[in-house]
């Protein structure tokens, strides 16, 4: 031992394992903290890849999605076409849309030649003037045979109409009133013509008059609904 203003005194062993303790613990809590730290940045950083990844899809499926414009202004006509149910009857038949009742009309009768109307509703909604009123109203089991036939490709397909002079004719109108479909027929020319088209009916004009079995149920539904001159045979 150093006597003396030199003298140093040396720690105890207790000190020193204090010192060697304390010097181990703050390095586990750095080493600790670092790893925290570490996890921590981990964690974010795949929290951020996963929300990247999400934010992706709901763009993609944002862009796939249809953009939703402007309805366009309801029609002005009066005979629609669209492609919807009808409530009637529940299936998706002619005129697909909407209706409420159907009227069966004779018209150009009274006069011979050419028809004032080869359809019965002017553009203006109005019935042609020369349509005899007031029509029949097809009950539903009429109007089943009617839609039975006008969508059935057997009602056609015998060839073309040489001419079209028709006097019988249906009209649609739903609950307003309004007419949403027409058709007209020739039983003389073997012809049909509707507004709109019946679906049914071939494209082709070589192929577009009435068959004989459409002939033969659309003559007995004019007599059924005790329509003139159904049996019509010359101008």
């Amino acid at each position: 031992m150093v006597n003396g203003p030199c003298q140093r005194t040396l720690p105890s062993r207790a000190t020193e394992r204090s010192f060697f303790l304390d010097a181990r613990s703050q390095t586990r809590a750095v080493a600790t903290n670092k790893v925290a730290s570490a996890t921590d940045i981990g964690i974010q950083s795949l929290y951020d890849d996963r929300m990247k990844h999400i934010l992706c899809i709901v763009g993609l499926l944002a862009l796939s999605s249809p953009v939703l414009a402007d309805s366009p202004p309801p029609s002005s006509e009066k005979v629609i076409e669209r492609q919807v149910i009808s409530p009637s009857l529940g299936l998706k038949k002619y005129p697909n849309v909407p209706f409420a009742t159907v009227k069966a009309f004779g018209f150009n009768l009274r006069k011979k030649g050419r028809p004032d109307c080869q359809m019965p509703v002017n553009p203006d909604g109005t019935l042609c003037k020369s349509v005899e009123k007031p029509g029949v109203v097809l009950n539903e089991e009429q109007q089943k045979r009617l839609l039975k036939l006008l969508g059935t490709p057997r009602t056609f397909g015998e060839g073309e109409s040489k001419c079209f002079i028709p006097h019988h004719a249906f009209v649609f109108y739903d609950k307003d009133g309004k007419a949403v479909g027409q058709v007209s027929i020739c039983f003389m020319c073997v012809g049909l013509r509707a507004n709109p088209p019946v679906a049914a009916q071939p494209k082709d004009p070589r192929r577009s008059a009435l068959g004989d079995w459409g002939m033969k149920n659309l003559r007995q539904l004019c007599h059924d609904l005790k329509l003139p001159a159904c049996d019509k045979k010359s101008p």
